[in-house]
């Protein structure tokens, strides 16, 4: 699924965005969504969109056409493996999962890695590693 398949990248990056919400705890609702996309699709944050308008609808139903197409690329392989658990298990092993100082400043540093692409860099063990 590409430009060159006839679907313009905003589709494509509106799809992918309302894939990812799903694939973790804090999934974002539809409506949620088609809004915040069609604000950056139009370049303006203050832009009000009704949810009966075309502009709503031609978002709504874009997303949830390619939704089932891209799922199909990916072969529906939408798990991802955390590297919260994986930080868990490792505390663990070591046996410091009481010392709450470290668990936290552990925790904190893959919140914040959550933020770059670290995650696409290292697998989640070691990104877990380097946490400890």
């Amino acid at each position: 699924m590409n430009r060159a398949d006839g679907v313009p990248n905003q589709n494509i990056a509106a799809t992918s965005l309302f894939l990812a919400t799903k694939a973790e705890e804090n999934c974002r609702k539809t409506k949620e969504i088609v809004i915040a996309v069609a604000k950056v699709a139009q370049k303006n944050a203050n832009l009000v969109i009704d949810e009966q308008s075309k502009e709503f609808w031609r978002w709504k139903d874009s997303i949830l056409l390619y939704e089932e197409t891209m799922l199909e690329l990916l072969t529906f392989d939408v798990v991802l493996e955390s590297p919260y658990t994986h930080l868990q298990a490792l505390l663990s092993q070591l046996g410091l999962e009481h010392d709450k100082a470290l668990r936290n400043i552990a925790w904190a540093f893959l919140n914040d890695s959550q933020m770059t692409t670290l995650c696409l860099r290292m697998g989640p063990r070691d990104v877990a590693i380097a946490a400890v």
